[in-house]
């Protein structure tokens, strides 16, 4: 495994594999949308690279999935609130529901048209409480940034 991480054509492609069998082996499974997401009873596993972000419905949650990571593979736990992740930045809620978003993309794309410097803020015509999901969207009491389509 480790030839195959460092320096070779397929590296990306072994670390995946790697990753993904040892999620599995957890009892994750890959989100059909977004094949970086992993879920697993009130956990979701982000994966960028070789950066993962954690997100789980309680503390003890998260933390037993990060020490069974430890476990599996040689990883550094930050053990903190994450605020930016990917250039995405990422805001809490006193409730316990979050926000994702990309302000440097807005702004961007802002001065790339003329005349929207000027432009007046509008938020955008759809509730942040709602899940699409392949046949329905159901509203629900808190929103996870997540779209899910299983």
């Amino acid at each position: 495994l480790k030839k195959n991480l460092y320096g070779l054509k397929d590296a990306g492609r072994t670390w995946w594999e790697h990753l993904g069998s040892g999620l599995e082996d957890m009892g994750f499974r890959q989100c059909n949308t977004d094949q970086c997401v992993w879920k697993k009873d009130g956990v979701i596993v982000i994966v960028y690279v070789d950066d993962c972000l954690v997100f789980g419905n309680t503390k003890e949650l998260v933390d037993n999935v990060v020490k069974k990571l430890g476990k599996k593979f040689d990883l550094t736990d930050e053990g903190k609130t994450v605020e930016k992740y990917v250039r995405v930045k990422i805001d809490y809620n006193g409730d316990g529901s979050f926000r994702m978003y990309q302000p440097h993309l807005m702004q961007r794309i802002i001065k790339a048209i003329p005349g929207m410097e000027k432009a007046n803020e509008h938020s955008v015509p759809a509730a942040t409480t709602v899940t699409l999901t392949k046949d329905k969207m159901v509203a629900q009491g808190r929103s996870t940034g997540i779209i899910d389509q299983s």
